[in-house]
């Protein structure tokens, strides 16, 4: 599981560009 909890994340999408979540982000991902 990978937990992220941050105010500014960037992580890449599935379409190979960068999703940039702006403002409080907490996502679990299995």
């Amino acid at each position: 599981m990978l937990r992220i909890r941050d105010a500014s994340v960037t992580f890449p999408g599935s379409d190979g560009q960068h999703v940039h979540a702006l403002d409080h982000v907490s996502l679990d991902i299995a």
